[in-house]
């Protein structure tokens, strides 16, 4: 069973003074901590065990459990007071120690409903150690609804029940069989390590999506559907999975594909042929012959001699006839001419060290995200394959905004994911059976190359951010 525990809190609750029986009261400093253990429910749902730990400074010293408790999903739970926030599908049964119940009266009304519970809440909350025991969907939805902070108008979009894929979109086009195992929805808290802080430090945020292929309209492809960030917010898609990790190695490589093509005067008049024929018929082909022939009259700079030379090696299938001959060749009309555009791709490489036992916990998770994630998925009757998960890729400066000062990243595919087990050389585990390092290599491929507008259609003014 992992467990976490809070940082220690501090507030100031009024107490009795003078032991049991003092007659005064006044404020002093209580230091609060909250342990969190993940267990399951005999029906197999993920529950949390609590205690409540006091101290009797701020360093921890003297620790205390004065109350105790588990989470649950039954509304309707009678006789078991008090409870600690909830919604209608999660709430939290805390009890009170006996002795602080008879000893300290005022400091188990605090648990109950006062500041101590709002402290307790925030703890559950906000603290990283204990948000990292949170790996499933189903574990984070029952944690976030012991604090009231669960979302469960739409279960199917980025919390909430998770027996149940969400519907596809209408328009989706028809789909090539079933998947074998529904639509993986992995952890939307990973990150590492633990003490990143979004707030303060610039991220690499990664987030795993469910392939969506373009419609045909007209004479191009639709867009793909958009992606909703968070719960509730439009967008066909959801996100299954995200992670966030430090900015380490940033590079890109902008390519466009340009060749050399070659097109000499005999290519150049067949051309010419054909195309005003195409475009204006008889007249066309009659018109484009006389220029042809017009060209060839007066024998211009040996213009007679080179073209019965070129077809004299053309008859022969000799080389280098003209140039044995004449002492030249035809003009090739050599230029570097555009041929299309080409993909970008992106490599990152982690070295991940646990330092504690949450933390090794974490890097399995993100380790099998991504393997499972980019793997093939087949269909129930196993006749088709269908595309792995696909990622979105974005660099954070602190306060969790966009970076204007670094690359922007279409959507991307995980072509290649690799894990060094042994980053040192040496087999090395700690005593929870975690290695001691592990070296992460992420090769990503954006889906769609990038155009010019794309600079102008959502950057908007390209001059305040590096856009693409």
């Amino acid at each position: 069973m992992s467990s976490a525990t809070s940082k220690i809190g501090a507030l100031p609750v009024t107490l009795k003074s003078g032991g049991i029986f003092g007659w005064g009261e006044i404020k002093r400093q209580v230091y609060i901590a909250t342990k969190m253990t993940k267990t399951a429910s005999r029906d197999g749902k993920p529950t949390f065990e609590v205690k409540i730990i006091r101290y009797s400074d701020a360093k921890g010293s003297d620790p205390e459990t004065i109350a105790t408790g588990w989470t649950y999903t039954n509304a309707a739970r009678e006789g078991k007071d008090p409870k600690l926030g909830g919604d209608d599908f999660t709430k939290l049964h805390l009890e009170v120690d006996s002795d602080v119940e008879s000893m300290i009266p005022a400091l188990a009304r605090e648990i109950k409903s006062g500041r101590v519970n709002r402290l307790i809440k925030q703890q559950i909350k906000t603290d990283p150690s204990i948000k990292a025991l949170a790996q499933t969907r189903q574990e984070k939805d029952t944690l976030d609804a012991t604090t009231g902070s669960s979302d469960r108008e739409n279960p199917n979009q980025t919390g909430g029940d998770t027996s149940t894929p969400a519907p596809a979109p209408e328009s989706a086009p028809a789909d090539f069989g079933t998947a074998k195992a529904r639509t993986k929805e992995y952890p939307l808290n990973l990150r590492y390590p633990l003490s990143l802080e979004p707030k303060t430090q610039d991220t690499l945020k990664i987030d795993v999506l469910k392939f969506a292929p373009r419609d045909i309209k007209g004479l191009e492809f639709t867009d793909r559907p958009s992606i909703g960030r968070t719960k509730n917010q439009d967008g066909t898609r959801t996100i299954l999975g995200t992670v966030l990790l430090p900015v380490t190695q940033i590079a890109d490589k902008n390519q466009v594909g340009w060749g050399g093509e070659k097109m000499n005067a005999m290519d150049i008049a067949v051309a010419g042929l054909a195309l005003n024929t195409i475009t204006d018929g008889g007249e066309g082909f009659s018109g484009q012959a006389k220029e042809i022939l017009n060209a060839a009259k007066g024998d211009q700079e040996g213009v007679k001699g080179g073209i019965a030379a070129y077809f004299a090696q053309a008859a022969s299938g000799t080389k280098g006839l003209l140039a044995r001959t004449e002492g030249a060749i035809i003009n090739p009309n050599f230029e570097l001419l555009f041929n299309g555009p080409k993909l970008r791709s992106f490599a990152f490489t982690y070295r991940m060290s646990p330092r504690n036992g949450p933390e090794s916990q974490t890097i399995m998770q993100i380790i099998r995200m991504f393997k499972q994630s980019m793997a093939v998925q087949r269909s129930t009757t196993n006749l088709f394959l269908k595309t792995p998960n696909t990622y979105r890729l974005s660099f954070r400066k602190s306060a969790d905004d966009a970076h204007n000062f670094l690359p922007k990243i279409k959507e991307c595919a995980l072509v290649s994911f690799n894990v060094n087990y042994v980053p040192d050389g040496t087999y090395a585990t700690y005593k929870n059976s975690s290695m001691v390092a592990y070296e992460l290599q992420f090769q990503f491929s954006e889906l769609e190359p990038i155009y010019n507008d794309d600079y102008t259609t959502s950057d908007g003014d390209a001059d305040t951010q590096i856009g693409y």
